[in-house]
């Protein structure tokens, strides 16, 4: 149905009345209607073609060839695809320049077919839900940040204003966080690999410009407004986790609204390009306030803990100078406790007192570490095997 549309943005193929349509590219253009934010890549044999706009942004951003269908007609249809052995490596370029993409596939076989193969999108990939291993870089964790801002204009909470809720969804692994701060949007994103944002559609444009300025390296995505009502969000929460209440996951209580009201719309959002239940999704962890330390934006990045002064991931960081991980299930812990560090006495003095024994008992400590390194990602083989 309509409200499941992750965006009403984008437009469909120009001059379509112009274009002489065959059967084939009649159900394209009715198949990109349907999902008009994406570029649509569309089966035919051994290839995923694309037609009008989305060959043109194929082909500037993915370095494949644009020709064209008809072309010696008045009207000819540009036309680009990718073969279908090397999607994965074209799906990098796409995800990377901050598309989202449709994948359309043959769902009969093109030798039993009576007339026009019949063909389906079977998945829509964002930049933060990615899943497949082939399309993920390194081991640091991907989010998803729904993000329900109460402040002014400019996307600034102002002295009296209430805190924003936020959520975090990493597709890969099923990780589900929510809550509420005093904060800017720049300063989540700081603080956690959120490769995505979404927000209403009705979002004012001067915030999403200033948003987008200050955070070039994410994509800032406009989605279902519906999805951020409140009732709406709540009943998405409930649906999914199959109860009647939310107090086990702490956003029962109307004060935490806005925090369930992001989960619900991050939620929404992931099942409408997967087009299914994520059922990676297992749970949902609200953040108190007041248990864990929080780091601004500019000490954040004063002190590269995540990205140097220029903005890169990787060497010249802190968490890269400390990393000591051998799994990336470590790794992502250990972003998670320089991003928001434990204030609790009692878990910190529980941490401590295991870090000391672990490195009292060197031969054990190698095994152990050894032992680890054989694992893999066992938060995203369990998301696999779901």
């Amino acid at each position: 149905m309509a409200g499941d549309r992750p965006s009403r943005a984008g437009r469909q193929a120009p001059d379509q009345a112009a274009a002489r349509l065959t059967p084939m590219l009649a159900q394209y253009l009715e198949i990109k209607a349907q999902h008009p934010g994406a570029l649509l890549l569309f089966r035919m044999g051994d290839f995923f073609e694309t037609f009008f706009e989305d060959a043109q942004t194929l082909a500037r951003v993915a370095g494949v060839t644009l020709t064209s269908r008809d072309s010696k007609s008045d009207n000819p249809i540009p036309l680009a695809g990718v073969p279908h052995h090397a999607l994965d490596t074209y799906l990098i370029r796409l995800l990377n320049a901050g598309l989202t993409v449709a994948i359309c596939e043959q769902t009969e076989d093109p030798a039993q077919a009576k007339g026009l193969v019949k063909r389906e999108v079977v998945e829509v990939i964002s930049p933060g839900t990615a899943t497949t291993p082939e399309l993920l870089d390194g081991a640091s964790g991907r989010f998803c940040l729904a993000w329900r801002p109460t402040g002014g204009g400019k996307g600034e909470l102002g002295p009296g204003a209430p805190a924003s809720g936020w959520a975090l969804l990493d597709a890969t692994t099923g990780e589900f966080r929510c809550g509420l701060e005093r904060a800017t949007l720049a300063s989540l994103c700081q603080r956690h690999p959120v490769r995505e944002v979404i927000v209403g559609e009705d979002t004012d444009p001067e915030r999403l410009h200033i948003w987008r300025a200050a955070l070039p390296g994410v994509v800032i995505n406009p989605v279902n407004t519906a999805w951020f009502h409140p009732a709406f969000a709540r009943r998405t929460l409930l649906d999914h986790f199959q109860v009647a209440t939310l107090t086990p996951y702490g956003v029962e209580e109307a004060a935490r609204e806005p925090a369930a009201t992001a989960a619900g719309a991050v939620l929404r959002y992931l099942s409408a390009l997967t087009l299914k239940r994520p059922a990676q999704v297992t749970s949902l962890q609200f953040n108190a306030p007041g248990d864990r330390l929080v780091l601004d934006e500019e000490t954040l990045r004063n002190l590269e803990v995540f990205r140097t002064f220029r903005g890169e991931r990787g060497p010249g960081t802190l968490v890269h100078h400390i990393d000591g991980t051998v799994t990336p299930m470590g790794r992502r812990l250990l972003e998670q406790r320089l991003a928001e560090a434990l204030t609790d006495l009692d878990e910190l003095n529980g941490w401590h007192a295991g870090v000391a024994s672990a490195l009292e008992a060197r031969a054990w400590r190698a095994d152990l570490r050894a032992g680890l390194r054989r694992l893999g990602d066992m938060e995203q083989i369990g998301r696999a095997h779901v």
